[in-house]
């Protein structure tokens, strides 16, 4: 876990509207973890394999739709995004 860390941006780091909705910033980190953190702003629920968990990740990530950056996430990671009622969103 050395180097890993998931941090809110400050709303203060630029004039456009997507920094002042603030963004998750991580840095090698484990996809669970900023999956963990981005579903304080999902209303539903967001499950993923271990083993997609487990994927290192780098980037930051916004928060104003969680939605379009799950789908973003599997686009850059390769990972496969299913939506399904009642807020349920699948990665594997």
């Amino acid at each position: 876990m050395t180097g890993e860390k998931i941090v809110m941006a400050p709303k203060s780091w630029g004039a456009s509207s997507a920094w002042k909705n603030g963004f998750l910033v991580c840095q090698d980190a484990p996809l669970g973890r900023l999956l963990d953190n981005l579903s304080a702003y999902w209303s539903g629920y967001i499950y993923a394999s271990n083993e997609i968990r487990a994927r290192r990740v780098s980037g930051s990530f916004s928060v104003s739709n969680p939605m379009q950056t799950l789908l973003e996430i599997g686009s850059i990671y390769n990972v496969v995004v299913r939506q399904y009622p009642f807020g349920v969103v699948y990665l594997s």
